[in-house]
């Protein structure tokens, strides 16, 4: 049996060479980075082109986008079977799975190393910059709650964060459903309630 895992780059937890929007939604096209982030995101990077694309201070799509797409080059030379990476609903996030063939616990570590030295960092500075208004954020998890309830899952009338926690980790295959649909209707990369 082959193992499959889902990649998120960028939202907390994506990747794809789908063709990105010209402009963010509100004309711009590269953030700049709250002073001292882009220093304490590269201090876990492996990378010289992640240093190299941050260390100004601005994250770009284009330096988000090389990242990804370089990662999953290495993941196809380290032995493992990248998809190829697609744009989230909202075109800001890349998603892509890879696998892993049965008996070959030892991809395991270089799919980590293979993200580590080329998209962690500018993921996280992508990421950074888009994160969700608290009202996308109260939006999102106000449907996931009326998924689970259309499918039988008991919600209480203000769920805590421990609540949905609990679900996350309990294998849930209804929760799961639901969340996955959520991330993507909402373009919240990692949404879990």
């Amino acid at each position: 049996m082959m193992s499959v895992f889902v990649v998120g780059c960028g939202a907390f937890v994506a990747c794809s060479a789908s063709q990105p929007p010209e402009v963010e939604p509100d004309g711009r096209t590269e953030f700049r980075l709250p002073s001292g982030l882009a220093d304490a995101i590269l201090a876990d990077a492996a990378g010289g082109p992640q240093h190299a694309a941050l260390e100004d201070g601005i994250i770009t799509f284009g330096e988000y986008e090389r990242g990804v797409l370089d990662a999953v080059v290495c993941l196809k030379e380290k032995g493992l079977e990248p998809s190829q990476p697609v744009l989230d609903s909202r075109g800001v996030f890349y998603k892509f799975t890879y696998s892993v063939p049965d008996g070959r616990d030892d991809l395991f570590a270089s799919a980590r190393e293979c993200m580590r030295e080329h998209a962690d960092a500018v993921s996280s500075a992508w990421s950074f910059v888009h994160q969700p208004t608290q009202k996308e954020f109260d939006d999102a998890r106000a449907a996931l709650v009326i998924c689970l309830r259309d499918g039988g899952i008991d919600v209480p009338e203000a769920p805590s964060p421990q609540f949905f926690v609990s679900l996350a980790t309990s294998g849930n295959e209804r929760y799961a459903s639901c969340a996955n649909r959520i991330q993507d209707e909402f373009g919240i990369e990692g949404f879990a309630g």
